[in-house]
């Protein structure tokens, strides 16, 4: 081919990457226009605002408090946003927060979930950069593409809570574990101290991480010609890790003896202070009640009661697979096989790059640890920082076929079939995500029948979380109906959204709207006969009965005799 090939041109080079980021910004941005404010931010959002406030932690231990900062952090824009929850109780907040703001709820969650989209974006580029470095420039691209059309980080990456936030240092963490085993320095490890301490200021699941980076940095000390100064790295990283931690939460309660923290009885970390009753906590006593909490919460329903829900099955245990089996159904078939065949490739290397180790062993030690811990089997999002680091080899697989394609070095099928096969994974993956947009929740892949089929694998966070109350408004108003019977799994009051709802039950007739979640057993907070409060497992299993005669987002709209 005469002149430059467009794929080589600079311009184009920059160009491309910057095109697909706007993609993913303008997908987010879309969605966060068209959903309602969902379950995690009623909560995440206010109890923001009362730390910004006050310095308090207590009302939400289970989720850090840097994450919730930073959401908070855009509402400064309106200061009577922090004087409308003064003095409320801790439990009444995030009602309080939505009665005062009722007007302009919709508005101040939006401001809260552009702070997201940013970090989204964030990680975007440092998913582009790191497949650029281990696999070349488009290896970058590639990267880019799955990133900016995967259902999963667009389904959280537009939503004020600390999914996003939390994947977004998981993954910092990893790069900066490569860039110490790759440059090991004073500043590689304070790069990599600093990650790993406000990645699980971010979100706690981010302490497995801890266990990936011993491990690596053991491995380091290993093949150091220089031992002693890699343990003066490390103690530099680990340092470093638990003084973010103490700025985070204010060094509250560290140098308190373990057996006096505030411990679940029976929870693991019950059993150390037992063991180790006078052992001083070096990080804050809330962090280690957060820790306590989290784990301790997974390993059974909120009551006790049925709550985890797979393939038809309600339990209260869960399933040590559960979240395997979610990714497998929530992710896109083209970046599973893509992935697949980037863990293949390794087994036949026989050689696992440190880079590549820096990806795989953390997403191996993410559903480890969600398998060993019961942690909460509510959504793949609990596991969501596995996509990113599985995007990143999928692209080190993809890459060399549109690398041969553009060398001109061999002719006709060899040259272009690899190219073909791989671009038509890569169209794939991207319809299937246009085609669910802007309501990424929603989507399922092909083993579970796409999105109109997913909720009899999967419910609660996989499908829906209170977010359809806007295309319901526009629905009823469409359809010339004033109120409707609706049993709807969120929090929110309907009535910020100009929906006049009546409690769904046994005596409704006509057309109705239920969750599929509520459908499917799952207990959770609701209306029934005109009382707001918890609604028993299996409350709305008498609807399995009346299928679907219409679909509202992920709501199910029922006519009953």
């Amino acid at each position: 081919m005469d002149g430059i090939e467009p794929a080589r041109s600079p311009s184009l080079a920059r160009a491309i990457p910057m095109l697909l980021l706007a993609a993913f910004a303008f997908q987010a941005t879309a969605a966060a226009l068209d959903d309602s404010v969902t379950i995690d931010e009623y909560f995440h959002v206010p109890f923001g605002v009362h730390l910004l406030d006050t310095g308090d932690l207590t009302p939400d231990l289970m989720n850090p408090p840097l994450g919730k900062a930073l959401l908070a952090l855009p509402l400064v824009l309106w200061p009577d946003v922090f004087t409308s929850i003064h003095g409320v109780p801790a439990g009444s907040k995030a009602w309080a927060f939505q009665q005062a703001n009722r007007d302009r709820y919709q508005s101040v969650i939006l401001a809260s979930r552009l702070v997201v989209i940013a970090a989204a974006l964030a990680l975007g580029v440092l998913v582009f950069a790191w497949a650029s470095r281990l696999y070349g420039g488009t290896a970058g691209v590639v990267a880019l593409v799955l990133f900016a059309f995967s259902s999963e980080l667009l389904g959280q990456g537009h939503l004020a809570t600390l999914d996003l936030l939390g994947t977004l240092f998981f993954t910092l963490t990893c790069f900066a574990t490569w860039r110490m085993l790759d440059r090991p320095g004073p500043r590689a490890a304070l790069a990599l101290g600093t990650s790993l301490g406000v990645a699980i200021l971010m979100k706690l699941s981010c302490v497995v991480l801890i266990p990936v980076v011993v491990l690596a940095l053991l491995a380091g000390a290993v093949r150091h010609r220089r031992p002693a100064a890699w343990l003066g790295f490390a103690a530099l990283a680990a340092g470093t890790a638990i003084l973010a931690l103490n700025l985070g939460y204010g060094f509250v309660g560290t140098g308190t003896p373990l057996s006096e923290a505030r411990l679940t009885p029976g929870g693991p970390l019950a059993g150390l202070a037992q063991l180790l009753p006078g052992l001083p906590l070096p990080v804050p006593e809330p962090l280690v009640r957060g820790l306590d909490l989290t784990t301790t919460s997974g390993s059974s329903g909120t009551s006790g009661e049925p709550t985890f829900f797979l393939a038809g099955e309600l339990s209260a245990k869960g399933w040590w697979y559960y979240h395997l089996a979610a990714f497998g159904l929530k992710t896109s078939l083209p970046l599973l096989l893509l992935a697949i065949a980037s863990v293949v490739l390794v087994f036949r290397r026989r050689v696992m790059k440190s880079g590549e180790a820096c990806l795989f062993v953390p997403v191996a030690a993410l559903f480890l640890a969600a398998a060993l811990t019961g942690a909460l089997q509510i959504g793949v999002r609990h596991v969501m920082a596995a996509v990113p680091l599985l995007i990143i080899p999928a692209a080190g697989v993809a890459a060399p076929a549109f690398d041969r394609a553009m060398d001109g070095g061999t002719r006709g099928l060899r040259r272009f079939g690899p190219a073909f096969l791989v671009g038509a994974l890569l169209f794939w993956h991207v319809a299937g995500t246009v085609a669910v947009g802007p309501r990424y929740l929603q989507f399922f892949n092909e083993i579970a029948g796409g999105p109109e089929g997913g909720h009899r694998y999967l419910v609660d966070s996989n499908l829906e979380c209170g977010q359809d109350l806007i295309r319901l408004k526009d629905w009823l108003d469409e359809k010339g109906l004033a109120e409707v019977p609706l049993a709807y799994f969120g929090r929110v009051d309907p009535a910020v959204y100009g929906i006049q709802a009546v409690p769904l039950d046994r005596d409704t007739h006509g057309i109705a709207v239920v969750s599929p979640t509520f459908v499917a057993g799952r207990p959770y907070f609701g209306n029934l006969d005109t009382q707001h409060g918890w609604l028993p497992a299996g409350t709305f299993t008498w609807l399995k009965g009346h299928p679907p005669i219409d679909r509202v987002g992920a709501l199910f709209v029922v006519r009953l005799p």
